[in-house]
């Protein structure tokens, strides 16, 4: 199995765990599978629309669940949604890994 380098931190699927360092970041599961669909689409753009197929398993969710999602997840890693390091929105289209992202 594999983890991917995002940046400083080490995204672990096998484990659904984020590391930075020697640190264990936070990352509340669902969090964690919507952090792995923006990863595993980077640098593409992920839409609204395909966050919600991907980490929510053909559940109904609603754009403004994916928001939320989000903002949890930028708060997980300690990111800034006004100068991102992780990921960023682009409005009105989606998100997408703004951090150098490798296997």
């Amino acid at each position: 199995l594999f983890v991917w380098r995002v940046g400083d931190l080490v995204v672990d699927p096998s484990r659904a765990r984020v590391l930075r360092g020697a640190e264990e970041l936070g990352v509340p599961r669902l969090s964690f599978d919507v952090l792995l669909a923006l990863v595993e689409a980077a640098p593409a753009l992920v839409t609204p629309d395909e966050l919600m197929v991907r980490a929510w398993s053909g559940a109904v969710v609603s754009p403004e669940t994916v928001v939320h999602r989000i903002k949890l997840l930028r708060a997980s890693l300690g990111d800034d949604a006004r100068q991102p390091r992780y990921v960023a929105v682009i409005r009105g289209r989606g998100y997408r890994v703004v951090a150098p992202v490798e296997r």
